[in-house]
């Protein structure tokens, strides 16, 4: 058996969230610790447009992650998504976290991994230690962005459903944490 390629792996966030920024970072930071090829967008603050540099991250992507915690999606993480929806055809790649007690903010979304975090109840480290769990089974079986054409293997699929299952099993995590005593 070869070595086993890990995912390169875009994460995004919403300029003016302070949690989405802090969330990306640590993650980004975790995610180089542990072996993973991690890129965050080229940007400074302010930036209005997509840089050649944030769009060439996103198309060298196996997996392209989006903090969607803020009410409002910036112009610019709108436009990163639509690069993303353009370059995976495997759409189960993008990832998507929303918080909570924000909902579900973004139109298109359907055939994404959605994740569901409770920023008012989790820490930061219990947030990235959920999503890098997510990134950890995903290094078992990586098909790179560039091998999208051929046919999953089902060690893929299984991990896929590894994602589904551990999204169940955080929302079954936020209604024990919202139950009283």
């Amino acid at each position: 058996m070869g070595n086993i390629q890990l995912p390169v792996v875009f994460t995004t966030y919403n300029p003016t969230s302070r949690i989405e920024r802090t969330l990306a970072i640590r993650l980004h930071t975790l995610g180089g610790v542990h072996g993973y090829k991690m890129y965050l967008p080229d940007r400074s603050e302010g930036t209005k447009k997509i840089s050649q540099e944030t769009k060439n991250r996103i198309g060298a992507a196996d997996f392209f992650i989006l903090f969607s915690t803020a009410n409002k999606t910036s112009k610019t993480v709108l436009e990163e998504i639509d690069i993303a929806w353009n370059h995976f055809k495997d759409k189960s790649r993008i990832i998507i976290i929303y918080d909570r007690p924000t909902g579900k903010n973004l139109q298109g979304g359907e055939h994404c991994t959605e994740i569901f975090i409770d920023s008012e109840k989790m820490s930061f480290e219990d947030i990235n230690k959920i999503v890098f769990s997510q990134l950890s089974m995903l290094k078992l079986s990586i098909v790179p962005a560039k091998n999208l054409d051929k046919p999953k293997s089902d060690q893929t699929s299984n991990i896929l459903g590894g994602l589904i299952l551990a999204g169940v099993g955080l929302l079954l995590l936020g209604a024990l944490l919202e139950t009283d005593d």
